[in-house]
């Protein structure tokens, strides 16, 4: 069984992923990331596509493409209740 690199835990619950990690798999600061539990471990997988509102995964809600960024018909609903 191959380990992997250890990282500790800080004050708030935070771990950092190696650099090199992070640039194989294209994650740039601010990546949304969905974290989940599974086989008693952490699974962290980033999202491609996100509401660039509310964070919610493609998978999870039906996206549009407006002005270059991807928008949940729910946001789009809150933001034009909101401009009326």
């Amino acid at each position: 069984m191959t380990r992997g690199i250890i990282r500790n835990l800080d004050q708030l619950g935070r771990v950092t992923f190696p650099k090199e990690a992070r640039k194989m798999l294209r994650m740039e600061e601010g990546t949304p990331v969905e974290i989940y539990v599974e086989n008693g471990g952490f699974c962290v997988k980033p999202v491609k596509n996100y509401c660039a509102c509310c964070g919610e995964a493609e998978d999870k809600k039906e996206l549009v493409e407006l002005n270059g960024m991807l928008l949940c018909k729910e946001c789009i609903k809150d933001f034009s209740k909101k401009i009326g």
